[in-house]
């Protein structure tokens, strides 16, 4: 790191020496010139002229009115700068050298402007400030701006990149990436907000408020959705739809709330409903939900279907559960099921039919005030007409 400062500082006073060893083509300006001329009996002095040493259309050093200061003009990299402290003898030392971009660079695809250079002398280790204003645009999958530079503490010899207000946008399939206000500091690094996009998914996730600091992360919110009208499909079996997913910071307790409309359409089962996940660190409420939810698995002989899923507080509320066995020639179906915590097992109404050849009973199980009440019906097989 060392060697590099002295090769970029010694390279600009190269170019003063070599100045001084070209004076066909460097001008030299006297360190003063004074001149004494009277008219109509008053003396006018000409003002002391700071000498100047230059390789024209490449370099220029004019030294100031303090020992030690002077500015640089590099016109062949579009560049001034200004020295202070500086000591030219056995060895070249200074106190700060700066040097700015004059005019702003602009190129295909590519703009540069504001770029400033800053090396501190030996007395502070030869830190390093670096940074400027840079737009990329080669192509439309990819653009970046913002501020990029780079810093070095030579006093604590550490070092990195910076970054103030820098937005970036990658278009390249699989996956969309959009990043605005990326900034870097005091060993912390943070961004407005993070967009991800998966076009063949139809789905993006966003990321707000996140940061880094001494080594923690935290954020404001990471929501994950699918675009509306649109399913997340897996194969033939499974999809995902209207899927909205937000989760809090650590400094939020993770905060967490979710749902989805979930479809299974396997072979030997079919789920349909709402999911709803909710985590509540205010009101310590956390657990998964199921609304307005269908499920049915069937194999051979045998089909189970429950309609009108819902999860309640403390339970599960089911509208109807019906079973049917071929095998056993037998039937069932409840209404009204609840399954709660506190009130345990409960139901509406059930019906159950056994007919196993053409003979067999129905029962019927009703709930009313006092209890439930248990009905049987014989079922006789009917005569065939002749």
């Amino acid at each position: 790191m060392k060697q590099t400062r002295w090769h970029l500082c010694l390279t600009v006073f190269a170019l003063a020496l070599l100045a001084l060893a070209l004076p066909g083509v460097a001008a030299a300006a006297p360190a003063s010139n004074t001149t004494f001329s009277t008219l109509a009996g008053s003396t006018i002095v000409d003002s002391p002229t700071q000498p100047t040493f230059a390789v024209p259309g490449i370099f220029s050093l004019k030294f100031g009115q303090n020992a030690g200061d002077a500015e640089i003009d590099i016109p062949a990299i579009n560049t001034v700068g200004a020295i202070t402290g500086l000591n030219i003898g056995r060895d070249v030392s200074w106190e700060s050298l700066s040097l700015t971009q004059k005019q702003p660079y602009v190129a295909s695809g590519v703009a540069i402007a504001d770029a400033r250079l800053d090396v501190m002398g030996a007395s502070k280790g030869y830190s390093t400030d670096a940074i400027a204003q840079i737009k990329l645009e080669p192509s439309s999958a990819f653009q970046t701006s913002g501020k990029f530079g780079f810093r070095y503490d030579g006093v604590k010899q550490s070092g990195g990149f910076m970054l103030q207000n820098v937005a970036l946008k990658i278009a390249a399939d699989p996956v969309h990436v959009t990043l605005d206000a990326v900034n870097t500091g005091d060993a912390a690094i943070s961004f407005g907000a993070m967009k991800v996009e998966v076009p063949a998914a139809n789905a993006g996730m966003m990321v707000d408020g996140y940061q880094v600091k001494n080594g923690r992360a935290d954020w404001k919110t990471i929501s994950v959705a699918n675009a509306p009208n649109t399913a997340i499909q897996f194969g033939n079996v499974a999809s995902i739809s209207q899927m909205q997913l937000s989760v809090a910071g650590p400094s939020a307790g993770y905060a967490t709330f979710g749902t989805a409309r979930v479809k299974v359409n396997a072979e030997q089962a079919k789920v349909d409903g709402q999911l709803y996940v909710i985590n509540d660190p205010a009101t310590r409420l956390a657990g998964v939900a199921l609304s307005k939810g269908n499920m049915a698995f069937q194999v051979p002989g045998w089909n189970l279907q429950m309609e009108g899923i819902n999860s309640v507080k403390g339970g599960v509320k089911i509208d109807t559960i019906s079973l049917a066995a071929a095998p056993l020639e037998l039937t069932a179906e409840m209404t009204g099921v609840m399954v709660s915590d506190t009130a345990g097992f409960s139901f509406d109404q059930a019906k159950v039919a056994y007919a196993p050849g053409r003979n067999g009973f129905e029962m019927t199980v009703t709930r009313n005030n006092a209890g439930y009440v248990l009905t049987t019906t014989t079922v006789l097989p009917v005569a065939a007409s002749r």
